[in-house]
């Protein structure tokens, strides 16, 4: 065993060939919070994505034989939907953010110095992640809000 490096896990589990666990901090956060906070808003930004644009498409396409609507989208029942749609799908994308958010809270404690030595080894898969999370549910939350403001400003139709 060496003894240099460890062989021991930190819930002292034995780890396979005497290394120490390339996440250190895995046990402080769930596998399930950590892909929430990666996946959760771009899914949520896809699933408005996609129902907003066939939404919007089948309310141009039977106006083929009159003039397509004008304005704003949201108006009548499609756009009660697609308002409630994309604020129901903005807020699962900042729970997606307060989740990543105290993901890495969780597992990014470390000593000073010790970054370089992260990056020579790999450790830190769990903080990587959850910062990930952060970047991803802060990006995709931002275009969620677009997309919402969007509901109030550009057309449901273009010829």
């Amino acid at each position: 065993m060496d003894q240099t490096r460890g062989s021991q896990a930190p819930d002292n589990r034995p780890v396979a060939g005497g290394e120490d666990h390339p996440a250190p901090a895995r046990h402080r956060v769930g596998r399930g919070a950590l892909w929430f906070g990666v996946l959760a808003a771009a899914l949520a930004w896809s699933v408005q994505t996609i129902i907003a644009t066939t939404i919007n498409g089948s309310g141009c396409i039977t106006y083929r034989s009159a003039p397509p609507p004008t304005g704003a989208q949201l108006t009548g029942a499609r756009g009660i939907v697609l308002l409630v749609l994309t604020i129901g799908l903005f807020v699962v994308s900042l729970i997606a953010l307060f989740v990543s958010w105290r993901n890495w809270h969780a597992v990014h404690s470390h000593s000073d110095g010790e970054e370089e030595a992260l990056l020579e080894v790999g450790e830190g898969r769990t903080r990587f992640m959850s910062m990930a999370g952060i970047l991803l549910s802060a990006l995709f939350a931002l275009l969620l809000l677009v997309n919402l403001i969007s509901l109030f400003l550009a057309p449901q139709c273009t010829p």
